[in-house]
């Protein structure tokens, strides 16, 4: 025999629903920034220019790139190689909030460039 579900039981189905998605969408925005990170660790470089800090990735993956500019915001630019054995990439760079945004979102994650990261955030 069925069991006949009261409101206050559909609203707690119903919250923890909705709360279950919530956790589901939180961890995948922290697998996320973990994922670009490590890409900023490895391919990622932070320097001064005109007095503004930036940041910038260059990679031979478009999609890749679109994640950084999709999340933070900045531009991405087309790299023709100088070389014939060179492949074609890309390059996903931001200034102002944009790497602030960046910053805040990836340091915890950072383990190559968190000093140089850190220390460009203070100096801002």
């Amino acid at each position: 025999m069925e069991q006949e579900l009261d409101g206050t039981d559909l609203l707690m189905y119903a919250f923890r629903d909705i709360a279950a998605r919530a956790l589901a969408a939180a961890v995948r925005d922290v697998m996320e920034e973990a994922y670009l990170a490590g890409i900023f660790d490895g391919e990622g470089s932070v320097f001064q220019n005109e007095g503004r800090w930036r940041v910038s990735v260059t990679n031979g993956h478009y999609r890749t790139l679109e994640r950084f500019k999709e999340r933070f915001g900045g531009s991405i630019t087309e790299r023709k190689p100088t070389e014939p054995h060179h492949s074609m990439c890309w390059n996903w760079s931001g200034s102002g909030h944009v790497a602030h945004r960046m910053a805040e979102a990836l340091l915890p994650f950072l383990q190559i460039k968190r000093d140089q990261v850190g220390r460009a955030c203070e100096a801002e």
